[in-house]
């Protein structure tokens, strides 16, 4: 189903299931790398406005809005949606799904304010902390998989402010709720 004209700041339509579109054929041409690159930040937020992916992307809105109705109309695109990555209300943190990991962040500087502002957007990213030493800033986050994880840990290193990224998955631990 083709989507409709979008406002310049409102994002793609959020639709509850799977289009009835077909599935990519043998005859259809392969998925070019601005295919993938678009798909890629998709991925990442599925909310993100035909603006702003043009602006990603380095492409025009027409442009983007034409890639995204020929993605869907192979079945490529089946649908937006948004997955969080918290625990539901009055649900313990360990008790959700997904993986918890603890981030090391070196920088390119000594001010990591924007940094971690940025990082307080991110659902995925319950706390963060720039410190003395080396590692400069340690994140906490919890995602629903692996493949989810890989994505912050990209999105992280894209921030100018950052050097290099490790990671730490979490195997098992405890953590007080009381904020001591």
């Amino acid at each position: 189903m083709p989507m409709p004209d979008q406002d310049k700041d409102s994002p793609p339509p959020t639709t509850s299931g799977p289009t009835n579109a077909p599935a990519a054929s043998a005859r259809e041409p392969a998925l070019t790398d601005s295919d993938r690159h678009l798909l890629d930040l998709l991925k990442e937020d599925a909310r993100r406005s035909i603006s702003t992916l043009a602006a990603m992307t380095g492409t025009s809105r027409p442009s983007v809005k034409r890639r995204m109705d020929r993605l869907q109309a192979r079945g490529i695109i089946r649908r937006y949606t948004v997955e969080t990555a918290l625990p539901k209300q009055g649900q313990a943190a360990g008790a959700a799904r997904g993986v918890d990991a603890l981030f090391t962040l070196v920088g390119r500087s000594g001010h990591y304010g924007p940094l971690l502002a940025a990082l307080r957007q991110r659902p995925e990213c319950l706390a963060a902390w720039a410190v003395t030493g080396s590692p400069d800033v340690f994140v906490l986050v919890h995602c629903l998989s692996v493949t989810a994880l890989d994505a912050t840990r990209a999105h992280m290193l894209r921030h100018p402010a950052v050097k290099s990224v490790s990671t730490a998955i979490i195997l098992d631990g405890w953590r007080r709720e009381d904020g001591r």
